[in-house]
């Protein structure tokens, strides 16, 4: 009977050494747990404050992207009115042109009439000569 007390007694206290030894590892795995889960909030705060500056990143790239388009609208209609101002600038210079070789056919037609002005005025001065002398010769 001594040795199955023993024995017993032994198996005693194995249990409560294991039932220790249970108890820390079940205590070291609820730390383990609780840090992990600490962990596991921390990471989805820092997810969370990640997804928000990918929010903000995308805004501004939309912002980005509308702006580049306005930019590029406004090019366009720079272009455009440029190639106008370049068509009417053609048109004034064409015109300018016309207006000068108008103005050299005027001078030529002012010249041809001073020629001739001067012919009719030689003209009647030999005609009022003429005349002068048919008085006289009458007379």
């Amino acid at each position: 009977f001594a040795v199955v007390a023993d024995e017993v007694r032994k198996l005693a206290e194995r249990t409560s050494k294991e039932t220790l030894d249970i108890a820390a590892l079940i205590e070291d795995i609820r730390h383990e747990t609780r840090d992990v889960a600490q962990q596991m909030a921390t990471a989805r705060q820092r997810m969370q404050g990640g997804m928000a500056e990918v929010d903000l990143t995308v805004e501004d790239l939309a912002l980005i992207h509308g702006k580049a388009s306005d930019t590029a609208d406004k090019s366009r209609s720079t272009t455009l009115a440029m190639q106008e101002q370049t068509a009417a600038s053609n048109d004034v210079a064409s015109n300018v042109s016309k207006i000068a070789a108008l103005a050299e056919n005027n001078a030529r037609i002012v010249q041809e009439a001073a020629a001739l002005s001067g012919q009719l005025n030689r003209t009647a001065g030999k005609m009022v000569e003429l005349v002068d002398r048919f008085q006289h010769t009458s007379l």
